[in-house]
């Protein structure tokens, strides 16, 4: 990130995106294979399943605050009503 804003000279609004990038598209999307795999095959008990719910929570929050942050960038006139639904 810090490459790109050197490169440009300033900020945009889409820096913000680049931090939830491993939340997208890595941590959300596995904990949800393993938490579906373990209910669907009943393996690992209920252990490993409260453990991939916790990381689910974990993921989309880290993902859902970097596109928040996203959109309050974007909409900065209207970010009040943004951030509240």
């Amino acid at each position: 990130m810090a490459k790109s804003i050197r490169a440009r000279g300033h900020k945009v609004a889409q820096d913000r995106l680049r931090s939830g990038y491993l939340s997208f598209f890595l941590i959300v999307p596995a904990s949800t294979l393993v938490y579906g795999w373990c209910l669907e095959f009943e393996t690992a008990g209920l252990a490993i399943v409260i453990v991939a719910a916790f990381v689910i929570g974990f993921g989309m929050m880290a993902a859902f605050s970097s596109l928040n942050t996203y959109t309050a960038g974007m909409c900065a006139h209207r970010a009040g009503v943004l951030a509240s639904g």
